[in-house]
């Protein structure tokens, strides 16, 4: 069924190029008019995504199981000068805090530049978009089975645990209750994740998949002139942001 929402029609890729100089622009000049437009920017495209409360989830499971730890880990032991608290191995500092908070910022921003763009961009098509443009297919396998495994890793893991269950087995109550039930379905989820894999081989193989010839796809991206002129002007962007950064770092 074809999509009607703005971002998910665009070429994945020019959305690509531009997230691209996006995240070159935060790593390379964060500073705070970089950090202030990027947020603004990031806040209009929120607006235009589809489905926008599980985007947001996304971005807080990865704030709260990801960067919140390493923003603690930074303010309790990085080293500085002006110490605020100590104690035992602990040292809270000024510059602590000020290093914890950019790095948090920068990270927050980053993944959301990138969630964002997976959350209208579909795998599979920014992989076919990639061969269209000679990248080799073992890439963009490797690519998108890499993109792939997680969700289906969850995939399976749910269907095993409601197997568990129709079978009567206990799969809620204490923290203990719950390990006691997953544990035993660890080994099904490996062997079934091993299957899966020689099952995709054998499927890539009758399939011709590393066949010379040309392959014809059933989804086609056709490149308007706007999206010529942004993943060029992205592109040239990005460049010189390296160009800048380096002749920043080693004047001449």
């Amino acid at each position: 069924m074809k999509t009607t929402n703005t971002l998910e029609t665009i070429h994945p890729l020019t959305k690509a190029s531009v997230m691209t100089f996006l995240l070159f622009l935060i790593n390379l000049f964060p500073t705070k008019k970089v950090i202030i437009s990027l947020f603004i920017i990031l806040i209009l495209l929120f607006l235009l995504v589809p489905n926008k409360l599980g985007l947001i989830n996304k971005i807080l499971i990865t704030i709260l199981l990801l960067f919140l730890p390493m923003f603690l880990m930074q303010i309790l032991f990085k080293p500085g000068e002006h110490i605020l608290f100590s104690w035992f191995i602990i040292r809270i500092s000024t510059e602590s805090i000020s290093f914890a908070v950019n790095l948090f910022i920068r990270l927050c921003l980053i993944s959301s530049c990138i969630l964002l763009f997976f959350h209208v961009t579909k795998v599979k098509d920014f992989t076919i978009a990639l061969e269209e443009i000679g990248v080799p297919k073992s890439v963009t396998y490797v690519l998108l089975a890499t993109m792939m495994l997680v969700p289906q890793i969850i995939q399976r893991s749910k269907a095993i645990m409601q197997a568990q269950k129709i079978r009567g087995i206990e799969m809620s109550g204490s923290i203990s209750t719950r390990l006691k039930a997953f544990l035993p379905t660890i080994t099904p989820l490996i062997l079934s994740s091993l299957m899966s894999t020689e099952e995709r081989a054998l499927t890539l193989e009758t399939r011709a998949f590393f066949s010379p010839h040309k392959k014809v796809y059933l989804n086609s991206f056709k490149k308007h002139a706007y999206d010529k002129w942004v993943i060029t002007l992205s592109l040239l962007g990005s460049a010189s942001l390296i160009l800048l950064k380096v002749v920043s770092i080693w004047p001449i």
